[in-house]
C-alpha cells in the first residue's frame, strides 16, 4: 500500500510545474502563429506564467511553467503550456484542447505532445493528460494548482472524460476530498501562490 500511495504521489507532484523564461516560446503541434489564432473572436482566454524558488512537498528547485489558452466563439480551443524545473522530474510541451472559466477562475485540460515527466511513463508521452487551475485575483496574489498528469490508469474511480468535464470548482472539490487525502498533500500546497508570476483570466 505504501509503494501504491508513493507511486500515486509521485504521479502529480512530479507534474508540479515547470516553465519557460519567455511565453513567446510556447507552440503547438502544428507550430500555430499565436498571431493568427487571435483573429478568431474570443469567448475565454487565460494566460500566464508562474516560478516556484522551490516546492516543499518535491524538493524541486526553480519550477517555472508558463501558458496560453483561448476558447473561440466558435467552440474551438487553442493554445499550449511548457513547463520545466531545474530538476530531472519535468519538462513537457502540452497542447490545450479545453478550458473552462467560472468569473476569474480557470481550467486547462491538455495533453502532452512533446517531453519527458521523469521517465514515469516511458516513451508514450501523446498518451498523457494533465489538468491545471488558475485563479485570477486581479490585485492580489493570484493563486495556480499543480498539474495533474495521468495516462488514465491510476485515477479510478475517476477517468479522463470525467475530470476534464468538470467545472474548476467541481474539479477543485474532488481534489480536495479525494485525491490529495490519498497522495498526502496539503490543499494550500496544491493550490498556492507563486513566487513570481502573473496570470490573466478573461
Amino acid at each position: 500500500m505504501k509503494t501504491l500511495i508513493s507511486a500515486l504521489l509521485l504521479i502529480i507532484i512530479i507534474t508540479l510545474f515547470g516553465c519557460v523564461e519567455n511565453s513567446d516560446q510556447l507552440v503547438n503541434p502544428a507550430n500555430e502563429n499565436v498571431v493568427g489564432i487571435l483573429d478568431k473572436e474570443v469567448l475565454h482566454s487565460v494566460t500566464g506564467s508562474a516560478h516556484w524558488r522551490a516546492v516543499p512537498v518535491t524538493g524541486e528547485t526553480n519550477v517555472r511553467f508558463s501558458f496560453n489558452a483561448i476558447k473561440h466563439v466558435d467552440g474551438s480551443i487553442t493554445g499550449n503550456i511548457v513547463s520545466r524545473d531545474d530538476g530531472p522530474m519535468m519538462y513537457g510541451k502540452a497542447r490545450v484542447y479545453d478550458l473552462k472559466v467560472e468569473e476569474n477562475i480557470a481550467k486547462l485540460s491538455f495533453q502532452y505532445w512533446e517531453g519527458n515527466l521523469g521517465d514515469f511513463y516511458g516513451v508514450y508521452i501523446t498518451s498523457i493528460f494533465g489538468w491545471l487551475v488558475v485563479v485570477d485575483n486581479g490585485n492580489g496574489p493570484d493563486l495556480c494548482s499543480m498539474i495533474l498528469f495521468t495516462d488514465g490508469s491510476d485515477i479510478s474511480p475517476q477517468t479522463i472524460e470525467s475530470l476534464s468535464d468538470m467545472s474548476p470548482e467541481e474539479y477543485l472539490q474532488i481534489m480536495q476530498t479525494y485525491f490529495l487525502p490519498i497522495w498526502g498533500i496539503p490543499y494550500d500546497v496544491f493550490l498556492s501562490t507563486p513566487d513570481n508570476g502573473s496570470i490573466q483570466v478573461r
